[in-house]
């Protein structure tokens, strides 16, 4: 289920959104709902800031040095997490040719990763969930939303047992 106003700043939309037995609410809900308010706002002609933030494409960071890179994520306003203190990157999440909007979130694993734990509070389930599969830990998250908490300090390292992860619904 989701509902929600657009655009935040001076609501013109309500838009409430449900599916019976989802498998997955995020993947089946988000498209969709995308969709209404791109063409609502069209023909209401609606334009916000969100529209006029600038687009990064992820690039293929694989085998590149981490301090070449490092600068170029930063300057496009991405929320970037190093995993490790290797120079090369191993993995990546998002995959190349991803379109993300400023702000967004860059996970590069480098190939001296020793399992410590980032700091994952305030980011969605969907980033939560692929930067834990790239660290390739053990995970439990409870709830969906965006994190509140964690029972891993930031910079400890992940035990065998894993990471919980709450989030604030």
């Amino acid at each position: 289920m989701f509902s929600g106003i657009y655009p935040k700043e001076d609501p013109q939309i309500i838009i409430y959104t449900a599916l019976r037995r989802p498998k997955d609410a995020t993947n089946y809900l988000a498209p969709g709902v995308k969709d209404v308010v791109i063409n609502v706002s069209k023909y209401l002609n609606i334009v916000t800031t969100q529209d006029k933030k600038e687009i990064y494409k992820v690039d293929n960071y694989l085998n590149k040095e981490v301090t070449n890179i490092t600068n170029d994520i930063k300057k496009n306003n991405m929320k970037l997490y190093i995993l490790g203190t290797g120079k090369k990157i191993i993995n990546q999440y998002p995959n190349k040719n991803t379109k993300l909007y400023s702000g967004s979130v860059i996970a590069l694993l480098t190939d001296t990763y020793d399992k410590k734990m980032p700091n994952l509070i305030g980011l969605s389930y969907k980033d939560v969930s692929n930067i834990l599969k790239l660290m390739e830990v053990k995970y439990q998250i409870e709830g969906k939303g965006y994190v509140v908490s964690q029972s891993i300090k930031e910079g400890d390292i992940v035990p065998d047992t894993g990471v919980i992860i709450k989030m604030n619904n």
